[in-house]
């Protein structure tokens, strides 16, 4: 069976390529493609063992000792180590809501567990690591917005992850609710078994256990990747280039095999002034298709108007 393609958003001839509104009256029912022209771009120390000698604490032995190790269960903190390798494989793997779930559970467990201060140093490091992974991510951004962090102030970071799961189970409940985006039914997958668990994933973050659940089912896929493809060009006609770009996402999350979904989040990123991030599309658009001429002309205006670093000093100039 031969699966159905998102059309690209396409400009009338001879023009150049260059918040959400869910009450917006246009509607997008039977569209797949986006003939609008492109809008112009905007410019502790705990656990220090004490020392023998004159002056220092006298070293602990027998009952006093065992009391003191007991506290300590080396076993906690490999499970907390073995959470964060969960932590990176969900942001990996664009499985962000469950990240920002499990990344509170790490915190949590953090707060909680007696350890020696070797290894409190080595997961304050590993923390402090995946914190700037967070928020160096572009998808992570997209779907919940910039985030910055502080090293090692983790209470903080507990009570932002927990808002933010808040902030999120609110939004989603009320996209939820709707039972569809801006009135549009969600065509050849809607009622099907599976539909509202799906897309309540793709609303929290959850791409890959959204891609899972659709699975090898055809008519699901394409009804979910249509459905946000339609959203996505509505929202880019409206100037929400932001929520054009997440709705995107969330199609090439189901269906990442067809190219007019990568040309489409470039045109997004264009918008939005991101020519890298464009390129990055287009790049990925043409990799799926490498005969797609409306993708290669895209990306030849995209190389056009990258900003192109500087020569380096020819030999014998002054340097600067």
């Amino acid at each position: 069976m031969a699966t159905p393609r998102a059309s690209p958003e396409r400009r009338p001839a001879g023009e150049g390529t260059a918040g959400r509104d869910p009450n917006m009256a246009q509607s997008m029912q039977g569209k797949r493609h986006d003939e609008g022209p492109l809008h112009p771009c905007s410019g502790g120390q705990s656990g220090r063992r004490t020392r023998d000698g004159a002056g220092g604490s006298r070293r602990k032995t027998g009952p006093e000792a065992r009391d003191m190790s007991d506290t300590i269960d080396r076993n906690a903190v490999v499970e907390i180590n073995i959470q964060m390798n969960a932590c990176r494989k969900h942001l990996q793997t664009h499985n962000l809501y469950s990240c920002v779930a499990r990344f509170g559970e790490v915190l949590e467990k953090l707060k909680t567990t007696p350890m020696l201060a070797s290894d409190s140093k080595e997961l304050h490091r590993d923390i402090n690591r995946f914190q700037q992974q967070l928020a160096s991510s572009k998808t992570f951004r997209d779907v919940y917005g910039p985030v910055t962090f502080r090293d090692d102030d983790f209470d903080t970071t507990l009570d932002f992850m927990r808002q933010l799961m808040i902030l999120k189970d609110e939004e989603v409940r009320e996209i939820m609710a709707q039972g569809s985006l801006n009135g549009e039914t969600s065509g050849p997958g809607d009622g099907k078994p599976g539909m509202d668990e799906a897309r309540l994933a793709l609303e929290r973050g959850d791409f890959a256990e959204a891609r899972d659940m659709v699975g090898d089912d055809e008519a699901l896929r394409d009804g979910l990747a249509d459905l946000y493809n339609a959203d996505g060009i509505r929202s880019r006609r409206g100037g929400d280039f932001d929520r054009a770009v997440l709705q995107y996402r969330k199609a090439i999350a189901v269906r990442p095999d067809d190219e007019h979904l990568h040309y489409n989040l470039a045109r997004a990123y264009l918008e939005k002034d991101d020519r890298a991030e464009a390129r990055k599309a287009i790049d990925r658009a043409l990799a799926v298709n490498p005969e797609f001429s409306e993708g290669a002309r895209l990306k030849r205006h995209i190389d056009a108007t990258l900003p192109r670093p500087a020569s380096p000093p020819a030999e014998g100039d002054p340097k600067p």
